[in-house]
């Protein structure tokens, strides 16, 4: 069985890179973990959207490569962000647009997008920090980590680099009823937002903007969950990555929630979900497959038993 890939180096280079990939997803000085929360957010989930159709030609598309593996006698092949870490030190950098997406309620009731913006922008998404795999980016010391062996040996200097952030006017979504409930938690506020009803409403901002396919929208909400089928008991969705098509070609995009600590989390003193937790996997997803179309065998997470 083949499903769309979550990390495609994770199936190809797992032998080699297993503790240099662990090692690159913190800074090497370490972050204390956000407080113990009740398990409100449910289970994350993290969705992958390519609705297809033809796309128009593009006369700056985005930077990319084509790769293949072979895992046992079938060959998969794969299209990442950048360029081959094979072919040297080369830095990728890719215009980046932030999109903060405030939520507004019935009463007038709003989960601001304002200072997760800007704490996401001072975040390691953007804001280069002290990882074992060097001095950068979150997505791209996990890039680096996962082709470490060539890195570390012939590229040095390779990179993948999100620039800017370009950051935009905030959108405001009107949440009926229906669609949607402002909730309280202590002192924390967050919203319940149906997902398919979400889907609609991210792909009208995206068109609305007319943005380049060489960039990449990056679009952040506060304290924001999406439920599944209508029911607010199937949750939640805390990000997405995928593409659409426009007049500039394909583009791609992603969403993520930046959460309040406290807020989310598995409870039972186990680790919280906070800050950069969405983004930092939907970046490192667009990356690694920004089209939404890599393949790979099924595959065991490490560490998941």
């Amino acid at each position: 069985m083949k499903e769309k890939l979550r990390h495609v180096v994770a199936a190809t280079f797992a032998a080699t890179l297993l503790g240099v990939v662990a090692a690159a997803a913190l800074p090497a000085s370490g972050w204390a973990d956000p407080p113990a929360a009740d398990p409100i957010g449910g289970v994350p989930r993290f969705r992958a959207e390519a609705p297809g159709g033809n796309a128009a030609a593009s006369a700056a598309a985005l930077p990319t490569w084509p790769g293949s593996f072979t895992a046992g006698s079938t060959a998969y092949h794969y299209v990442m962000v950048g360029t081959d870490p094979a072919g040297g030190s080369a830095t990728t950098t890719v215009p980046a647009q932030l999109l903060p997406v405030s939520f507004s309620f019935t009463g007038n009731k709003v989960i601001d997008a304002g200072p997760p913006a800007l704490s996401l922008i001072a975040s390691p998404i953007f804001t280069a920090q002290t990882f074992t795999s060097g001095h950068t980016q979150f997505a791209d010391a996990m890039r680096r980590a996962e082709f470490w062996s060539t890195v570390s040996a012939s590229a040095p200097n390779y990179h993948v680099m999100l620039g800017g952030p370009t950051v935009l006017q905030t959108a405001v979504i009107n949440v009926p009823n229906s669609y949607g409930s402002y909730k309280k938690k202590k002192n924390l506020t967050y919203g319940m937002v149906d997902y398919n009803w979400f889907r609609l409403q991210l792909q009208s901002l995206l068109d609305a903007h007319g943005f380049a396919a060489s960039t990449l929208p990056v679009v952040v909400s506060g304290n924001i969950f999406l439920y599944e089928n209508g029911s607010e008991a199937n949750c939640c969705v805390y990000g997405i990555h995928g593409t659409y098509t426009s007049a500039s070609g394909t583009n791609t995009y992603v969403y993520g929630n930046y959460l309040s600590a406290g807020l989310a989390g598995k409870g039972n003193g186990k680790k919280a979900i906070a800050d950069m937790y969405s983004m930092s996997h939907e970046i490192t997803e667009w990356a690694d497959d920004p089209y939404v179309n890599n393949v790979v065998p099924r595959w065991a997470q490490p560490g998941s038993g």
